[in-house]
C-alpha cells in the first residue's frame, strides 16, 4: 500500500496504553513448521509465538510471559465425506 496505509476494511492499530510496555523483538520467539507429504500437499502447519516479559515489565514487578501453540492438519485432501444428520425427536 502507498505510504504505508493499512487495506480497507482492517482495524486501526492503536497504540499501548499509557504505562504497558510493548514486547520488543528480542523478547518474541516464533517457531513456524510446515509439513509436506509424500504427495506433494501441505498436511500440518505448526506455530508457536512466545512473548516474554520487557526489562522494563520485570522492573515494574510484573512479569508474564505468553505462549500461543497451533496445528493445523490437512489430511484426505479431495476425500469425498459423508454426513449424517442427527436424529431429531418430533
Amino acid at each position: 500500500m502507498p505510504g504505508g496505509q493499512m487495506p480497507e476494511g482492517m482495524p486501526a492499530i492503536t497504540p499501548p496504553a499509557e504505562g504497558i510496555t510493548p514486547p520488543s523483538p528480542e523478547n518474541v520467539q516464533i517457531t513456524l513448521a510446515v509439513y509436506i507429504g509424500a504427495d506433494g500437499w501441505v498436511s500440518r502447519i505448526y506455530s508457536v509465538v512466545a512473548v516474554a516479559p520487557s526489562t522494563a515489565a520485570t522492573a515494574g514487578g510484573f512479569a508474564l510471559t505468553l505462549t500461543l501453540t497451533t496445528q493445523v492438519d490437512y489430511q484426505a485432501l479431495e476425500t469425498p465425506i459423508e454426513i449424517t444428520a442427527p436424529e431429531t425427536n418430533s
